[in-house]
């Protein structure tokens, strides 16, 4: 999305991190699914990535379309789809600008994508893209984490394990983070480190960090309404013990 974030045009370690740092991808697939389903909707994902959650909802039979500003990304996405079959669009493009052919669509934007909007005109400029993609009926979902405010500013500056998995290759992956967060600007510096098959490769995530009633606030601002919230991919309730937040939006 920015080109601080080098995560984003790297599709091998953009995949080793989401094993690690993401939920588990069938259970995001399924609660997509089961809207586009419910609305009858065609789906646009919105930094659709390597192809994590675009292919398997295209495999349930989803008309889909995927959104990328990275070369790399769309190529590899574009070759997976190839491989198996998928009849998929793809659109090399910023999720500021970028511009859809369906008249209402299911807007998918996960994995945090929000934090990648890091002012008010690149909000202005994603909503106003959002609402054409909309149409007279269509729906924006929006997945995004709740922060903790008190490991924002505890100065973890220090290397953290987030996790493990495996690669794609079948060897071990080790995840690590430092981060830097700046309270006037809400803007978080994180520094990720990945160790895998005796190689390690290093990265910057750099985001804005959102507070949910703040979310609420900038959906109405731009001319959505909040039609359901729940607090996990389970349709959990969403309460002071949720982490994170699945946000159904339309126009007012």
């Amino acid at each position: 999305m920015t080109s601080e974030n080098q995560l984003y045009s790297n599709p091998e370690v953009y995949d080793m991190w989401a094993k690690v740092s993401r939920a588990p991808t069938e259970d995001e697939v399924e609660i997509y699914s089961e809207i586009a389903t419910q609305l009858k909707l065609p789906i646009v994902e919105l930094g659709s990535g390597s192809g994590r959650l675009l292919l398997p909802l295209a495999q349930k039979g989803h008309h889909v379309t995927g959104i990328d500003s990275s070369e790399e990304m769309i190529s590899v996405s574009k070759s997976r789809a190839e491989s198996i079959k998928l009849n998929i669009d793809f659109i090399l493009a910023d999720y500021r600008n970028f511009s859809v052919k369906n008249e209402s669509n299911l807007v998918l934007l996960s994995c945090n994508g929000l934090d990648n909007l890091h002012n008010y005109e690149d909000l202005s400029k994603f909503f106003s893209c959002v609402h054409q993609a909309l149409g007279s009926r269509g729906v924006l979902v929006l997945d995004q984490y709740i922060p903790e405010w008190y490991s924002l500013v505890d100065g973890s500056s220090s290397h953290t394990l987030v996790g493990v998995c495996k690669s794609n290759s079948g060897s071990d992956v080790e995840l690590y983070q430092s981060s830097k967060y700046n309270i006037v600007s809400q803007i978080q510096n994180r520094r990720y480190t990945l160790h895998s098959g005796g190689r390690v490769q290093s990265f910057n995530l750099i985001t804005k960090v959102y507070f949910p009633q703040e979310i609420d606030f900038l959906i109405r601002l731009f001319g959505l309404q909040v039609r359901e919230k729940w607090g996990g991919l389970k349709k959990e309730p969403f309460d002071d013990s949720s982490t994170r937040q699945i946000i159904l939006c339309s126009k007012l």
